[in-house]
């Protein structure tokens, strides 16, 4: 997940291969998170939705995909 606070956290979502829960997890979607943190690592207490996911079409799905790599590398 990319934060405001924290940059880029790595958390464990416990269910995140259920289709429900894999429904509010998509790409470049605003979320809010409750996150707790037990010794190095981080795990998903809560989680919703802010709005609706950005829809790319063609190649623009192409460039948001290498800027979230690049963002990716650049903030870790």
């Amino acid at each position: 997940f990319f934060t405001l606070e924290r940059g880029v956290v790595q958390a464990y979502y416990k269910g995140g291969r259920s289709p429900k829960k894999q429904a509010l997890i998509q790409p470049f979607s605003p979320l809010w998170l409750m996150l707790d943190q037990r010794r190095e690592w981080y795990f998903v207490r809560h989680i919703e939705t802010q709005a609706e996911a950005l829809n790319f079409n063609g190649t623009a799905i192409f460039a948001a995909l290498y800027l979230n790599e690049l963002l990716y590398y650049t903030l870790s």
